[in-house]
């Protein structure tokens, strides 16, 4: 017999991700993509309901939003930085406001991504973090 070739899913280093966005298809997408390669995926439409899910579920990676009604992504990624220093933080906005990347650019986050965006680059950055959290760990 040939030696067994592992699957996909086998092949991630699995994370817990905290998804935040308030458009339904953009979180059940990446829900989706993220779980069906490995994560452990929790999603939520608000950052209040998120920040809740973190006190019983801690992440090890948090994509946010920026523009949401309520606590927007920058309240909530200060809040996780200031409760959760070692969970990794990916914003996303689909925004070109001058205002917003100016202001990303003085946010404690990990990584910025536009939209719209592969979820392979998703992917791929979450594992990227994986790999910087056992160097640096």
């Amino acid at each position: 017999m040939g030696a067994r070739v592992p699957r996909f899913r086998e092949l991630v280093d699995t994370k817990r991700v905290l998804l935040v966005d308030d458009d339904p298809l953009i979180l059940r997408a990446l829900r989706t993509r993220l779980s069906y390669v490995g994560h452990d995926v929790q999603a939520f439409s608000d950052g209040a309901s998120a920040l809740c899910g973190l006190e019983a579920w801690p992440a090890d990676v948090a994509v946010l939003d920026i523009n949401m009604r309520g606590l927007d992504g920058f309240q909530v990624s200060k809040a996780i930085r200031e409760r959760y220093p070692d969970c990794r933080i990916v914003m996303q906005t689909a925004s070109k406001s001058d205002e917003i990347w100016g202001k990303l650019s003085h946010q404690d986050v990990d990584a910025v991504l536009e939209k719209p965006f592969d979820s392979k680059v998703l992917l791929a950055l979450i594992e990227n973090l994986a790999e910087s959290d056992k160097v640096d760990g």
